[in-house]
């Protein structure tokens, strides 16, 4: 799993447990659909043979076992990743410099309204991944691959279910067999969100987590600036520290000591002429 670091921490806790939840959604929904298929199995032979009762009721038991907590998986997922997804949304865009581009209220209604969700999931994914990615570079961010493949099994899902629930009205032995495969495919199908989901949810992940995305276009660090300008700037005479002042415009050092008055109370120089040495001309 990958951490959100210490950028958007509410919104990385939220995204990371919704992962933990589509991976076990994801699981149970293979076994639904494992045991959908030993159904299917045993109506094909029950065509030709007389099925043992225990046999069919423990298939019965395992179908709705499976099924109901596949169902209650994605029903607690969906409580998690909706609310992550509606702070995401507001929060992505604050990191990309601009304003939400639709208040907290109709996010939500695009991920929740029934029907209308099959398009407002996608969209809102989209809108979220191209604010994350925004400030890596300039130009209108695309949708990837990943949040579109994402957003094309939700749809198909969603239509899976519609179909499937129209056929399970029917009454005949086809229309049962059509059923039974029909829930296989929502099962699987719905499996395949669930891990494509998951996937998701660690792009946004590693996209919070990424902390030049915070300073990129926002923040410029100047190298150190040179002695020798901060001594120009300082100018020739400013006293550095009350014994040493400044000897030119471009160069810093300690002066020489104070020059001593002489007899006649005219200053001295620093330095004393040495006599004549003896037997010199």
């Amino acid at each position: 799993m990958v951490d959100g670091g210490h950028v958007g921490r509410p919104s990385a806790l939220r995204l990371r447990t919704a992962g933990y939840l589509l991976l076990l959604t994801c699981a149970l929904a293979v076994a639904a659909a494992g045991a959908e298929t030993w159904r299917f199995l045993l109506l094909l032979r029950g065509r030709t043979e007389v099925l043992s009762g225990p046999v069919v009721a423990a298939s019965d038991a395992t179908v709705t076992i499976a099924g109901s907590l596949a169902t209650v998986s994605a029903l607690i997922t969906a409580a998690v990743l909706v609310p992550a997804f509606v702070r995401l949304h507001g929060e992505a865009a604050r990191r990309a410099a601009s304003e939400p581009g639709r208040p907290a209220a109709s996010v939500l209604a695009r991920l929740v309204v029934p029907g209308w969700n099959l398009y407002g999931v996608g969209l809102v994914a989209r809108e979220i991944d191209g604010l994350l990615t925004k400030p890596h570079g300039g130009g209108r961010p695309r949708i990837s691959r990943l949040v579109l493949a994402w957003w094309m099994s939700w749809v198909a899902d969603g239509v899976l279910v519609l179909v499937a629930l129209g056929r399970a009205f029917g009454r005949s032995e086809q229309a049962m067999a059509d059923s039974v495969e029909l829930h296989i495919a929502v099962d699987l199908v719905g499996g395949l969100v669930a891990l494509l989901g998951f996937l998701v949810c660690q792009r946004f992940l590693r996209l919070l987590a990424d902390s030049r995305s915070v300073l990129d276009g926002r923040w410029v660090v100047q190298p150190p600036r040179p002695t020798r300008a901060i001594a120009s700037e300082i100018g020739p005479a400013a006293d550095i520290d009350g014994e040493g002042v400044v000897e030119s415009a471009g160069d810093v050092g300690v002066a020489e000591p104070p020059a001593a008055a002489d007899s006649a109370g005219k200053p001295s120089v620093g330095f004393t002429e040495q006599p004549a040495a003896a037997g010199s001309a």
